[in-house]
């Protein structure tokens, strides 16, 4: 697992360029990502289990920062306007290094603890799903 410096410099190198590690830009939470994520539905399906959703947890003051073995998760509250703000960057760590995922930023009514990681959490299982089709579709058929 790597070090939380290692993990600072890359969050440093991540953020001076976020348009080149995330392509599709940050993602602003609103009621269309909540219904999309199934986040609105009266009964939404429970959170599950999940090795990857276990994490080691640093708050360095400017931001909190969630990693494990597959992920990691920068969550950085900020100011706009004067309305707060909180911005997260996912990325995955493998053997090939360090990769920004997906970008969301939370305002307003959207931006509470509680809704921030309950999104982190859905991105988090649809990366792992995403990644397991690739798998299969990498893999011949036998």
């Amino acid at each position: 697992m790597r070090t939380i410096e290692e993990l600072d410099s890359c969050f440093q190198q991540l953020s001076s360029r976020l348009r080149q590690a995330l392509p599709d830009g940050i993602e602003q939470v609103n009621l269309e990502t909540l219904s999309s994520l199934d986040l609105l539905a009266e009964k939404a399906s429970p959170p599950r289990q999940v090795p990857w959703h276990y994490f080691h947890v640093h708050d360095s003051g400017d931001k909190i920062t969630l990693y494990n073995e597959q992920f990691i998760a920068w969550i950085v509250p900020e100011s706009e306007e004067e309305e707060p703000s909180t911005l997260v960057i996912i990325a995955k760590d493998d053997l090939s290094g360090i990769h920004a995922e997906v970008g969301f930023q939370t305002k307003g009514a959207y931006n509470s603890s509680r809704t921030v990681l309950r999104i982190l959490e859905r991105y988090l299982d649809d990366i792992v799903e995403n990644e397991t089709c690739i798998k299969k579709l990498d893999t011949p058929a036998s």
